[in-house]
């Protein structure tokens, strides 16, 4: 007789018709809270809180602090690895530092060329690619194209940002 697999994560429902995901072995800490999704218009995305007052101060938990359960509004970074902030199973969880969270972003919502770390030259009409690190920011050349200057963009990231690279 087999017996049925226990599931590996489960599912927290959200306000905004949204979903969290998180370990089974969370979830019944987790569940004995409202959740909502909070969206955060400047990175386009949701992420996960809830709100406590205490000493007549309300207070943002955030779903990702409260599983590696760190101290809401603490100085740790914590970055989702796979980008999708509504996924806080631990293994999609890890400490960062500031500049390695800010590598693993997604191109920015105002961006024009479709590419991450490529804009435009507007004088010239090539495309620029220029990648960032620790707050310094890096000329990778002008390209006759976006995608050779992604291209660029890619093979610098690789080097710089190593396993917290994303060019999307």
């Amino acid at each position: 007789m087999t017996t049925p697999l226990e599931p590996l994560y489960c599912e927290i429902p959200l306000t905004k018709g949204q979903v969290a995901l998180v370990d089974a072995s969370d979830y019944d800490r987790l569940i004995q809270h409202r959740w909502c999704a909070d969206w955060n218009s400047r990175g386009k995305k949701f992420y996960v809180l809830r709100k406590t007052t205490s000493h007549g101060k309300q207070t943002n938990i955030r779903m990702h602090r409260e599983v590696l359960k760190l101290v809401a509004g603490g100085k740790e970074h914590v970055d989702h690895i796979n980008g999708n902030t509504l996924d806080n199973r631990r293994s999609n969880l890890r400490l960062v530092t500031r500049s390695q969270n800010m590598c693993n972003r997604t191109k920015q919502v105002n961006n024009k060329s479709g590419y991450k770390g490529v804009r435009l030259h507007k004088a010239s009409g090539k495309w620029i690619a220029e990648i960032g690190i620790s707050g310094k920011r890096f000329y990778l050349g002008l390209h006759n194209t976006p995608e050779e200057a992604h291209a660029a963009y890619r093979e610098a990231a690789k080097n710089l940002h190593g396993e917290f690279e994303r060019t999307q």
